[in-house]
């Protein structure tokens, strides 16, 4: 079943997963069908079956925030955001939830909320532009220029770049906030070219002729 979602064989894996499901009540194939019906944009779907796992020694950071990702999609951010607190609590080093976490701050309003929770899933993925980009959309909200455009730069550098759908979007809505992503620094002045100093004079001499 893993094998075929991680092919995009969304069919393919959701019927492996009933299977392994109609075999045994199995945590991993609930969780995985969770996140098939997550990709398909099947928030409700996806909490029948972490709500099984919910209050049971299955529960996990797993299941936390897979429900906090449905519970976003489904319009309940104050919900979502308890959910991957709990996510947070039980495995504070995944970065999605540290990404949930700021991206739910950043939505309702709240970029200073959205740093701390950024700056940790960079920290934890250095190599995800994708990541890096968030952190630079969370100091644009803070008017934060030059923070603004070194994460920006880091996106595009990573060893995993940030997508250019992705970087269009951010420098449209740089744009949109009047925000130049040029680091406009200007280059520190040209030092004055070093002289040689003259020897000094020789003084005359205050004796007489011999």
């Amino acid at each position: 079943a893993r094998i075929a979602f991680a092919e995009r064989d969304f069919a393919g894996a959701e019927a492996a997963t009933r299977r392994a499901l109609s075999a045994r009540s199995l945590a991993p194939a609930r969780l995985l069908l969770a996140e098939l019906h997550l990709t398909r944009h099947q928030p409700n779907e996806a909490l029948q079956q972490l709500d099984t796992l919910a209050g049971r020694s299955e529960y996990s950071a797993e299941v936390a925030l897979l429900r906090g990702l449905a519970l976003r999609e489904l319009g309940s951010p104050q919900d979502a955001e308890n959910d991957a607190l709990r996510a947070r609590e039980l495995d504070p080093l995944e970065p999605r939830t540290h990404v949930l976490l700021a991206e739910l701050r950043l939505a309702r309003g709240n970029p200073g909320g959205a740093v701390a929770p950024a700056k940790r899933a960079q920290a934890l993925s250095p190599t995800e532009g994708r990541i890096s980009l968030l952190l630079a959309r969370v100091y644009l909200w803070l008017r934060d220029a030059p923070r603004t455009r070194a994460a920006y730069r880091r996106a595009k550098s990573a060893e995993h770049p940030a997508s250019a759908e992705l970087r269009a979007a951010f420098e449209a809505e740089a744009k949109a906030r009047n925000m130049s992503l040029e680091d406009t620094t200007p280059p520190p002045p040209p030092s004055a070219p070093e002289t040689q100093a003259s020897p000094p004079e020789a003084l005359p001499s205050s004796k007489g002729p011999q």
